[in-house]
């Protein structure tokens, strides 16, 4: 009895391990497919990351040199508005640009005096009535203009003797 309950079991074993041989082993193709989809999903939401960073580091350079320009160009205009200022100008007076209009004046912080028009030079008669002084910012010259009848010259007018 020994013997054939041996056999039986090894027949039974036989067909089990043939039936275990014959059934596939669960599918890994969905775990690995998973596990691929959440690793190209990490590598993007890195590569994503990577990219938004560079791009912020861009702007931000480009932003300091934004400012780095501006302030440039305000430097500049001040030290273009400060050498002009004694051009031609009386001693005390200088040239300034109205930073809500952008256009020229002129002050004397001695005297506590502003003015559109260029001041006269110490010593210089007033000028006859109509006459007006500027300055050429292309020269830095002095002219003068007489608005009722639309003259404009490089010398000063001098009143008529009566």
């Amino acid at each position: 009895m020994g013997s054939t309950s041996k056999s039986k079991n090894k027949s039974k074993l036989g067909l089990i391990s043939e039936r275990v041989d014959d059934i596939p082993p669960p599918s890994s193709d969905g775990e690995e497919k998973k596990e691929k989809k959440k690793k190209e999903k990490k590598e993007g939401e890195k590569k994503e990351k990577e990219e938004k960073e560079k791009d912020e580091k861009e702007e931000k350079k480009e932003e300091k040199e934004e400012k780095k320009e501006e302030k440039k160009e305000k430097k500049a205009s001040k030290k273009e508005a400060k050498n002009e200022g004694n051009d031609g100008l009386p001693p005390g007076w200088k040239k300034a640009i109205d930073p809500t209009t952008g256009r020229v004046y002129f002050f004397n912080n001695e005297k506590g005096l502003r003015q559109w028009s260029v001041p006269a030079a110490e010593g210089d008669e007033p000028l006859p009535e109509g006459w007006e002084e500027h300055l050429d910012t292309a020269s830095g010259k002095r002219f003068f203009y007489h608005r009722p009848t639309k003259v404009v010259q490089w010398t000063r007018p001098v009143a008529k003797s009566t």
